[in-house]
């Protein structure tokens, strides 16, 4: 930490102190969430793009992505019909962004069955 002696007064400032300093710093943190869910964005479509919802398993739509801040796990629902059914299945898709560098990503049904695989 800088600190700078105030002659007049005999105490330490300190540039964290300072309210524009603290905008400064508000500001670069909502931008560096801004550049990360972006980022995110484009990783956890490509995830959903690149994963295997199983053989004879086709995707018949989906929701868009929801996640909570700081943003680790992202989800949405989708839509999937298989060759034996004629309605289609709900299923959560799952992304957990994490300190491991390759995200984990899983479809999970309300039974609590895992489709798929990711690849």
């Amino acid at each position: 930490m800088n600190a700078i002696q105030n002659p007049t007064q005999g105490h330490a400032l300190c540039a964290c102190d300072d309210p524009a300093f603290k905008a400064q710093i508000a500001g670069l943190q909502a931008m560096t969430a801004t550049l990360n869910n972006s980022a995110r964005h484009c990783e956890a479509d490509s995830i959903y793009q690149n994963y295997c919802f199983g053989d004879g398993v086709q995707v018949a739509g989906q929701d868009g992505w929801e996640y909570t801040t700081p943003g680790d796990v992202w989800t949405r629902k989708v839509y999937v019909e298989t060759e034996d059914s004629e309605t289609s299945q709900k299923l959560t898709f799952t992304i957990r962004f994490g300190a491991s560098p390759t995200p984990e990503a899983y479809a999970i049904d309300s039974k609590g069955n895992i489709w798929g695989t990711q690849e």
